[in-house]
């Protein structure tokens, strides 16, 4: 007797909307907390602004390719390898603020790491959006698919704002909190993208035109994702 026909899980916006929502939160915990970091690390408002801008740069440099590299290898791979890329650099990050809290490096070693950290972190997570983007693009119908990229941004901007104030509310505890914290975060937003998302697509191919325009379209660096990185 032949297996039965669907062998893949149907998409659902769900786990996007739950890894947007966590993964934002937790870049803007780093935001908040750059302040006091800067100041008990000795790093001048400078150096303090190109830790946080270095990350937006990062995306804008790489988002389209990251879209390119969906087209040829499909969605998920890409995504899972984006994020779960983000899940390292961010975790790296947050473990080097702490030891540098524990033992106050020179303020140059402290500045080229938190640059270098946070410029990676970007540059892997610009893969996201571009990439979960596009699987809309792919899996919901044109009549659906504005609400559905609306609803994917009012996540992403949900953890915008509830970001500082979780994070200001763990930091009244002390600073390693919230950065031990929002490190596990996107770890857990992996797990349940690699669990849920669909492993092909169930929809037919688009014409070759048509997906290019939408993944090219995806891929830039839109308003929404790009605030954690750059604000």
């Amino acid at each position: 007797m032949p297996l039965p026909a669907a062998t893949t899980r149907p998409f659902s916006l769900q786990p996007l909307m739950f890894e947007n929502f966590v993964c934002t939160l937790s870049m803007m915990s780093f935001v908040a907390l750059i302040g006091p970091i800067a100041r008990l690390l000795g790093l001048a408002p400078w150096q303090a602004g190109m830790a946080v801008t270095v990350g937006g740069l990062a995306w804008v440099l790489l988002a389209r390719r990251w879209g390119a590299a969906s087209d040829r290898w499909g969605r998920r791979p890409i995504l899972l390898r984006g994020l779960g890329g983000f899940v390292i650099c961010y975790a790296l990050l947050c473990s080097f603020i702490v030891f540098a809290l524990r033992s106050q490096p020179p303020v140059w070693l402290a500045f080229a790491g938190l640059v270098l950290l946070r410029g990676m972190a970007g540059g892997f997570y610009a893969a996201v959006p571009a990439t979960g983007a596009a699987l809309i693009a792919d899996h919901v119908p044109a009549p659906q698919r504005a609400a559905a990229m609306a609803t994917l941004g009012a996540a992403s901007g949900i953890g915008m704002v509830a970001g500082p104030g979780v994070t200001g509310l763990l930091a009244a505890h002390s600073l390693e909190l919230p950065l031990l914290i929002t490190a596990v975060l996107p770890a857990l937003a992996f797990l349940v993208l690699w669990r849920w998302l669909p492993r092909s697509s169930s929809m037919p191919t688009p014409p070759a035109a048509t997906s290019r325009s939408a993944t090219h379209a995806c891929a830039a660096p839109w308003p929404w994702p790009f605030a954690p990185c750059s604000a």
